[in-house]
């Protein structure tokens, strides 16, 4: 029979696990999350469209996407050094400092970039047929990322079968908790984002209030991310009763 998800527990877990490790995960979500986030929004700023101007718009919207992507991949370079970097820190027995899981996270670099281009290109797959079967593959593989590391497995196949066996019968679990967590988070975040910019814009220059908005937005989408992370890991740790 497998074991059911708590939701409470999984917060709770969750929150506890982000509080005790606060010190040491604040420098790596800063360098490795919120700065390339900064750079990302500094470089290639979202485009203002003209709903007047449906083709204009789609021809700005094109051109956002090239020159985003290779930004992108930037991002989801240092989003794998990141993540591997606070599995170890929680993961590994030996209680390793910042510098130490760094390293581990280095051995598992490859291991983790193949999971996820695996992962990505399943879940486009998957969105192009009907959108469920995306949102399905993604949920099934979540757990891949944390049980390479807590498991030292660095096989990305094997993680990805992993993954699928400690999700099963809790696929709708999962989905409903990440979804109401996404949910709340992206309102406080939007309405956050909202606030801070107006204020920004009453008492500072356009151009200052254009950066300083930018960094509290991303500081804002730092935090959503890390809240998401050990929500994973919080998972993780019940199904797999690694507690």
């Amino acid at each position: 029979m497998e074991k059911k998800l708590d939701f409470t527990a999984a917060w709770n877990d969750a929150l506890a696990l982000l509080k005790g490790n606060l010190e040491v995960v604040l420098p790596v979500i800063g360098v490795f999350i919120l700065l390339p986030a900064i750079i990302l929004g500094y470089m290639v700023p979202e485009p203002v469209i003209d709903p007047a101007a449906a083709d204009a718009g789609m021809a700005q919207l094109m051109q956002y996407y090239r020159d985003l992507t290779p930004w992108l991949l930037m991002t989801t370079v240092t989003s794998v050094i990141a993540y591997g970097t606070i599995y170890a820190l929680v993961f590994n027995p030996s209680r390793p400092t910042v510098g130490e899981a760094f390293s581990i996270a280095l051995t598992f670099f490859l291991p983790l970039l193949v999971a996820n281009i695996i992962i990505t290109i399943a879940m486009t797959i998957g969105l192009i047929f009907l959108i469920v079967p995306g949102i399905y593959l993604l949920i099934k593989f979540s757990l891949t990322a944390p049980s390479m590391v807590a498991e030292n497995n660095k096989n990305p196949i094997a993680a990805l079968k992993r993954s699928w066996a400690l999700t099963k019968g809790n696929s709708l679990y999962i989905f409903a908790f990440i979804l109401i967590v996404g949910i709340v988070g992206g309102i406080v975040y939007y309405i956050s984002a909202m606030i801070f910019s107006a204020i920004f814009a009453m008492v500072l220059p356009a151009s200052a209030a254009a950066i300083v908005s930018l960094i509290v937005k991303s500081i804002l989408g730092a935090i959503l991310t890390s809240v998401f992370l050990f929500i994973t890991i919080a998972i993780y740790r019940q199904l797999s009763s690694s507690y």
